[in-house]
């Protein structure tokens, strides 16, 4: 069912002031608490999230103690992103919670959720596709596509992502979100 107009005109300012405005804001107290308080992301204090980050939703995504979202990271919320503690990523990481079935006759669009683990580490540019599942310490190569779940402590690369590598577990390392200066 659709907004009605006035609902979807509010919803796409929202959208635009976080995304276009606050999003590039170096204050980044300012942003959490945005995305807190506006766009109902549940965000640990100790969470640094870089400038530039899009939001696609209200709600939807949940951010562990410590992890750290680098510089123009895409957040799809829609079909549910938790991202675990202690998790780090590259800039432009993109969480995509939605996609089309490509056997609906209709082009339907279908939603599933996103689970990072904990103390999992995402490169630059890496994609993590609709209903995957990456496992606690995890590493996902730099511009890799993951379209089905990832191990535990397993290295993943390429298009599509393929285990190329084992990292030694378990990992006990805290980030505490840590922040560049005007990030």
């Amino acid at each position: 069912m659709a907004l009605p107009e006035w609902k979807a005109l509010r919803f796409g300012l929202l959208l635009y002031l976080t995304n276009r405005w606050l999003a590039f804001t170096p204050a980044h107290w300012l942003r959490n608490a945005w995305y807190r308080a506006v766009m109902s992301v549940q965000i640990d204090p100790q969470v640094a999230i870089h400038q530039g980050a899009h939001l696609t939703c209200r709600g939807g995504i949940e951010i562990g103690f410590g992890s750290t979202l680098d510089q123009n990271a895409w957040l799809d919320g829609r079909g549910g992103l938790y991202i675990g503690r202690n998790v780090a990523t590259g800039p432009s990481v993109t969480f995509l919670t939605a996609d089309h079935d490509p056997q609906c006759p209709n082009f339907s669009g279908r939603l599933r959720p996103i689970h990072i683990g904990d103390h999992a580490w995402l490169g630059a540019r890496a994609t993590v596709l609709p209903g995957v599942k990456i496992g606690e310490g995890a590493v996902v190569a730099a511009g890799a596509v993951v379209t089905c779940d990832v191990p535990p402590y397993a290295i993943v690369g390429g298009v599509p992502a393929r285990v190329i590598g084992q990292r030694q577990g378990p990992m006990s390392y805290e980030l505490n979100g840590q922040r560049r200066p005007f990030c």
